[in-house]
């Protein structure tokens, strides 16, 4: 699956830059002053798309930054709590020497700091799915980038084939049709992959709340 899906990425690496080689340097330029303002009007709203989509990548990469902050703050946290758990053990070797009254509230200082523990160990669960699923996210995002760039360039192609200077042209609208088709279908993958994350991460936070109603109650 792994091999298939590389092999599909290198296709698309390939017939991009095929795509973007294929024109001369100047040329696009000269074509697009050549275009009418009718002409342009697919050309312009693919851009306004593409800018949507760039926008969006970035708030994804913001979120993936954040949801590390979030499982780095998990793992301190956690380490924090273990070692309540190490100083109210500490002080049940001192209680054992004192009075009933101070061992028993020694250990339950301990199983307290321990019941703190458990809910941190969910938090981190929740963290970690939350980090994938941003990630996925941003996959996505990304995907769509790419699909609303190559429809850029294929609404440019669709118009200069239409133009009066398509005889100086090679044109050949089909290539990025082809190249859009297989976008789409990598966009598409990447939304269902990010599905599957948003419902593990909303029972990793479904597992975390019910720890801590837990741990409360104790």
């Amino acid at each position: 699956m792994k091999i298939a899906s590389l092999t599909a990425l290198a296709a698309c690496i390939a017939m991009t830059s095929c795509l973007s080689t294929s024109r001369q340097p100047g040329d696009q330029d000269s074509m697009m002053a050549s275009l009418s303002p009718a002409q342009r009007v697919l050309i312009d709203e693919a851009r306004s798309e593409h800018d949507r989509r760039t926008d969006e990548l970035a708030l994804a990469r913001r979120d993936v930054t954040r949801a590390q902050a979030e499982r780095a703050q998990a793992k301190t946290d956690l380490v924090a709590a273990e070692q309540r758990v190490d100083q109210a053990e500490a002080k049940v070797a001192v209680a054992v020497t004192g009075t009933t009254e101070d061992l028993e509230t020694a250990r339950e200082g301990v199983r307290v700091a321990k019941a703190k523990v458990v809910p941190q160990h969910d938090m981190i669960r929740w963290r970690d799915c939350n980090l994938t699923r941003c990630e996925k996210a941003e996959t996505l995002a990304q995907r769509s980038q790419d699909l609303a760039a190559a429809r850029v360039d294929l609404e440019k192609e669709r118009a200069f084939a239409k133009s009066d200077r398509a005889d100086a042209r090679n044109t050949d609208v089909s290539k990025y049709e082809t190249l859009v088709n297989d976008l789409r279908t990598r966009e598409s993958v990447a939304r269902v992959e990010l599905e599957g994350a948003v419902r593990q991460c909303t029972l990793a936070e479904q597992n975390y709340d019910a720890a801590v109603t837990t741990s409360k109650k104790n």
